[in-house]
Formats: structure tokens, C-alpha cells, sequence
């Protein structure tokens, strides 16, 4: 797997454009898309990936928010993508709380503002191989 920190600067590549247009330091529109997320997590993860926004308070299909925390469902295999979570976003003012392969339950932002909004990614992983088992003759 590859390092948080390649996977940070592969962010900033995919985002460097919309950087320099920014309305305020640190703000940058490209990081509130979930297709933004979604291409950086394929690249770093190596899986085909779907990110989905949700905007404010409330309950959504994958999760809740409330004030400064996201509360991520455990992943259903019953939706019509993926296997198990690939990145949640957690967006609070010009902060990204970034968590890669994320577990259900609660996330916090780091900052402690409020959440304005999430996004949460399912990945396609392949299924964990398991070596065979050998019988020794009786």
C-alpha cells in the first residue's frame, strides 16, 4: 500500500490548477466535488472508487452528521457498488478531515468547527486471497 503522504501529494497534484483561483487562502471549490475525491482515491488506492456528497446536518444513505462529527454507517453489501469503504472527507470551513479506508462510527473533525459537508467513497477491493491449505498424507 502506499504511504499517507504519497497519497496527500497525488491530492495536491490533481488540485493544483484550482488552487491558484481560489476566493480565500485556503479555500480551494475543486476539493467540495466528490469527483475530485473519487479520482484521487482510484489513483492512490488502485480500485475503482464512487464518492458521494452529502450536504449539512442530517441522515443520508451512508451515514449521519451532526455539529463536528460524521457518524459513517457500517458498509452495506447490499448497495449497488463496492465492498467496503474507501476514503471519508469530512469538510468543516476551509479544512479537509481526510480518513483513508475509514471504519464505520464516529469521526470528529479535527479543527472542531461544524460540518458544512462529507463525502464519503466506496471501493471496489479485491477479495483477500487466502493460501491453501495442505493436507499432509496419513
Amino acid at each position: 500500500m502506499k504511504s499517507a503522504f504519497a497519497g496527500v501529494a497525488l491530492l495536491a497534484a490533481v488540485v493544483a490548477p484550482a488552487a491558484a483561483a481560489s476566493a480565500a487562502p485556503g479555500y480551494d471549490p475543486e476539493l467540495n466535488k466528490a469527483s475530485t475525491w473519487e479520482n484521487a482515491a482510484e489513483e492512490y488506492l488502485d480500485v475503482p472508487v464512487k464518492c458521494y456528497k452529502h450536504e449539512g446536518a442530517g441522515t443520508f444513505d451512508h451515514g449521519t452528521s451532526e455539529d463536528d462529527a460524521v457518524t459513517l454507517l457500517p458498509f452495506n453489501p447490499d448497495w449497488p457498488f463496492g465492498n467496503e469503504w474507501a476514503l471519508l472527507v469530512i469538510k468543516s470551513g476551509t479544512d479537509n478531515d481526510v480518513v483513508w479506508r475509514p471504519s464505520a462510527g464516529v469521526h470528529r473533525t479535527v479543527s472542531g468547527k461544524d460540518v458544512s459537508h462529507w463525502i464519503a467513497c466506496k471501493g471496489a477491493f479485491p477479495p483477500p486471497t487466502v493460501p491453501p491449505v495442505t493436507v499432509p498424507p496419513v
